[in-house]
């Protein structure tokens, strides 16, 4: 969805825009386990409601890209990585349409750890910054596409 002159535009939607893959780069300093049983939703209502299950992070490699295969079958305006028992913190995710790269419009997460670990820094392009959630649990980050 987005907003021009006050009008709520909805995207155009084809079967090129439907999610198929998340990849993730987890924040290393011995904690990448954390983000191990996290889940991938997808939503047409917020970044925090009416979530629909899509995906599950596993076996997270340190120090580099992890792909995930989601099984979205249709489009979802809100992407959403949560985890519902430890934090939510990565150095950098994506959200894949077949091989393009899913730009979003906004960025949603749960309050960041301190100052330092917001939301933005999981979208920088930097793999030395980091986004750390505040919540030991539902600690959650969204992308709005």
């Amino acid at each position: 969805m987005r907003i021009v002159n006050n009008a709520i535009l909805k995207p155009q939607i084809s079967a090129g825009d439907i999610a198929t893959l998340c990849s993730i780069h987890p924040r290393s300093e011995g904690v990448t386990s954390r983000m191990n049983g996290c889940k991938i939703y997808g939503s047409n209502t917020s970044a925090t409601a009416d979530l629909v299950e899509i995906g599950e992070i596993t076996g997270l490699i340190d120090n580099q890209w992890n792909d995930y295969a989601l099984t979205a079958d249709i489009y979802y305006e809100f992407l959403v990585i949560k985890h519902p028992a430890n934090y939510c913190e990565m150095k950098e995710f994506k959200f894949f349409a077949g091989a393009t790269d899913l730009a979003h419009v906004a960025l949603f997460s749960s309050a960041p750890y301190s100052a330092g670990f917001e939301k933005e820094k999981a979208r920088d392009g930097d793999l030395g910054t980091v986004f750390t959630s505040a919540d030991v649990s539902n600690g959650y980050i969204a992308i709005q596409i």
